[in-house]
């Protein structure tokens, strides 16, 4: 396990891509192993989705684009419909980005306090509800495909940064064990609400056959 993790950190722009692609095909098969059963479905997403929607509205207000209509939560989502002159790619990229930016910085916090003050405590309750906000937040943080179309050069454009840069400095970046971390730990939430779903399935399936 270790030799695998030196070679992801040491390897950036090969794992990360891999990891991201992990991240969003386990994302992709927990939605859709929980959205037959909409109560869950809607309780699994909705802090998560409240997040992203508040984090475009604040990018709007902070970019000066104006907020046309929105809605925080819906069926599997919400919307935040906005408008600005023309040629500002740059307010359409962070507006779209927003989400994930502030997603990412929650995480952080939340994993800080897993590892600080809270940890000490052991409360079970505290712990579950940072997990399952996490969770919500983890699944929803990512740009929404409307969030690509309205920047799809600029995240085009940042991605193939990224990668030659990660592939240049590979020797020199300080972060990498941090950016792993952090991948892994996403794609170990997934998969941890993955079995729970699994299981809750499982038991309601036999619920229903006993009766």
């Amino acid at each position: 396990m270790m030799p695998l993790l030196y070679w992801a950190k040491s390897n950036l722009f090969i794992s990360a891509p891999l990891l991201l692609l992990l991240f969003v095909f386990l994302r992709e098969l927990l939605l859709r192993s929980t959205r037959g059963n909409k109560a869950l479905f809607n309780v699994l997403l909705f802090p998560g989705v409240v997040v992203h929607e508040l984090s475009h509205a604040g990018a709007c207000l902070l970019l000066g684009a104006k907020i046309v209509d929105i809605d925080l939560f819906t069926y599997g989502g919400g919307k935040v419909v906005y408008r600005f002159k023309r040629g500002h790619l740059y307010k359409n990229f962070f507006i779209s980005s927003a989400p994930l930016i502030i997603g990412i910085l929650i995480l952080y916090l939340i994993a800080s306090s897993f590892l600080g003050p809270f940890a000490q405590e052991k409360n079970l309750a505290l712990i579950a509800l940072l997990f399952y906000f996490a969770l919500s937040l983890t699944i929803t943080m990512m740009p929404s495909a409307q969030d690509f179309k309205n920047s799809y050069l600029a995240y085009i454009l940042l991605f193939v940064i990224i990668f030659f840069a990660s592939y240049l400095f590979r020797e020199k970046l300080i972060y990498a064990d941090k950016v792993i971390t952090f991948l892994l730990l996403a794609n170990a939430v997934i998969v941890t609400a993955l079995i729970i779903s699994f299981f809750y399935r499982l038991v309601r399936s036999l619920v229903i056959f006993k009766k």
